[in-house]
């Protein structure tokens, strides 16, 4: 019988010793033998590669789980959601206007941006006679219509408030804690809101409604904004053609980017008695709008139907008369709204004559105007239904049941109409019966001129403007003190924001 071998206590030692040794060396490079791994077929222990390699004794790193990510995006989002509305009441609080009102004072705007201004309307043709007061100067005895030239007396006209505005203070550069998020220059066009005027303006300032007046301090210096439009920009070239600004060899209006507003010089409503050739009554003003001829017919026109078919068409000549005296008169750069300044006008070229016309049939309307002291003609083919037709030097449309139709210019005989810078307009292919009304516009663009006291500022050769150096100028010309008086500009740390007539 087998008796079991009991280990000695020396052995047992000299094993534990062995299996701490082993425990205790690092892992080898090479495969290593596991205890316990025999083959079966010799008996020998089997050699297998460690599967975690000699880096088993580095921790592995561990990532965020999904249970983590689940548990704190709400947290993430709603920090993204803080900062969107922080940036968000930031920007709006860069724009002036929307919780405290900010109102014109000034009239060297208009008539783009109005201050306080008196209105009545005309007892003669109805229109609406617009114009700014001094506060020191008293009202005119008689004023005279700015549309059909009648003297009459404005005994209680209307008080107009300024108009409200909006400056947007980060429409050109936006930092917000001093970190740049937007910038963008200011372009041709813009009205802007400037500082640092000269203590003589009389210019649109803005203010707030609180006062409804410009802030100035004990010395007369007017500490408050003003609104002007600018005109030339970094690099741009300045010059003089007479007494007219040019940008870059161009007239002003030609370069910018937004048109500004036109000055309306007259409109008339015509239908078959008022477009005649009689004489009117004592107290009625004449017509502007007249037949060519008397053979022609006020009433019943012939029309025109193609450029061969009537050699000699009937032309609805438009006659310009100044409003002052009434005596006929080239288009000049009158401003109505100055009804107590004086000065010398300067005739304009640039206008443009709307039309708005119901047509019985459809037929060719051809427009004679002069332009560069030359005739031009530009013709229309329009079909059936009411017409709005604008034609000048910016815009030349038609709107109306002829969508499709373009004005083209086409040849024209000077010797059928006599059209000259007194007689700046023609229109053919009209046909007025009874129950059938035209409307008539003639505006012209805006123009900026330098006077004989500034223009002894200016050099003899062109300017250009230096970096960061804007142009800048006033609607309202004849009154406005803008950068004329200073040909190189202001600097564009002097531009606040970009402004908005609201």
């Amino acid at each position: 019988m087998n008796r079991p071998i009991i280990p000695t206590k020396a052995f047992s030692r000299q094993t534990s010793s062995m299996a701490n040794s082993q425990r205790l060396q690092p892992p080898s490079k090479g495969p290593q033998i596991r205890p316990g791994s025999v083959n079966s077929e010799a008996g020998k222990p089997v050699a297998r590669p460690n599967p975690r390699g000699p880096a088993s004794r580095w921790p592995k790193p561990r990532w965020p789980k999904p249970r983590w990510l689940a548990r704190r995006w709400p947290a993430a989002l709603a920090l993204c959601l803080i900062a969107a509305l922080l940036l968000a009441a930031h920007r709006a609080a860069q724009v002036d206007g929307w919780l405290r009102q900010v109102i014109v004072t000034g009239p060297s705007m208009q008539p783009t941006v109005w201050g306080p201004s008196k209105r009545f309307d005309c007892e003669n043709c109805g229109a609406a006679i617009r114009f700014h007061l001094p506060p020191r100067e008293a009202l005119p005895a008689t004023l005279r219509c700015w549309n059909c030239g009648t003297s009459q007396t404005a005994e209680q006209p209307v008080d107009v408030p300024g108009d409200r505005v909006t400056i947007d203070r980060a429409a050109y550069r936006w930092q917000p804690l001093g970190i740049p998020l937007w910038q963008a220059p200011p372009q041709r066009g813009d009205l802007v809101a400037v500082t640092q005027p000269p203590p003589q303006a009389t210019n649109a300032d803005v203010s707030d409604s609180q006062t409804n007046r410009a802030d100035t301090n004990r010395a007369g210096t007017n500490r408050s904004l003003q609104v002007k439009r600018i005109l030339a920009v970094p690099g741009d070239r300045l010059s003089l053609r007479g007494n007219e600004l040019l940008i870059n060899g161009r007239r002003v209006a030609d370069g910018l980017r937004q048109l500004p507003l036109e000055i309306v010089v007259h409109t008339q409503r015509l239908d078959a008695h008022v477009a005649s050739n009689r004489s009117p009554a004592a107290d009625a003003p004449t017509s502007r709008w007249r037949w060519a001829s008397a053979s022609d017919g006020p009433v019943q026109p012939s029309p025109v139907t193609s450029a061969a078919s009537s050699p000699q068409p009937s032309w609805l000549v438009y006659h310009h008369e100044s409003v002052h005296d009434g005596r006929p008169d080239t288009i000049r750069d009158d401003y109505p709204c100055n009804v107590t300044a004086s000065r010398r006008m300067n005739p304009v070229e640039r206008f443009a004559v709307t039309l708005d016309v119901q047509l019985p049939r459809a037929r060719q309307i051809r427009v004679m105007c002069w332009q560069s002291a030359q005739p031009r003609c530009f013709a229309a083919d329009l079909g059936e239904g009411r017409h709005h037709l604008q034609i000048g030097p910016h815009h030349m449309a038609v709107q109306g049941n002829a969508a499709s139709a373009v004005w083209r210019e086409v040849a024209c005989d000077a010797d059928s109409v006599p059209v000259d810078a007194q007689r700046p307009l023609a229109i053919a292919g009209l046909q007025l019966t009874d129950g059938v009304t035209l409307q008539l516009t003639v505006t012209r663009q805006l123009h900026w001129y330098v006077d004989a006291a500034d223009r002894s500022r200016w050099p003899s050769t062109p300017l250009t403007l230096g970096p960061n150096r804007y142009f800048i100028a006033g609607d309202n010309q004849p009154i406005s003190i803008d950068s004329r008086a200073a040909p190189k500009g202001i600097h564009v740390r002097q531009i606040v924001g970009r402004v908005r007539v609201r």
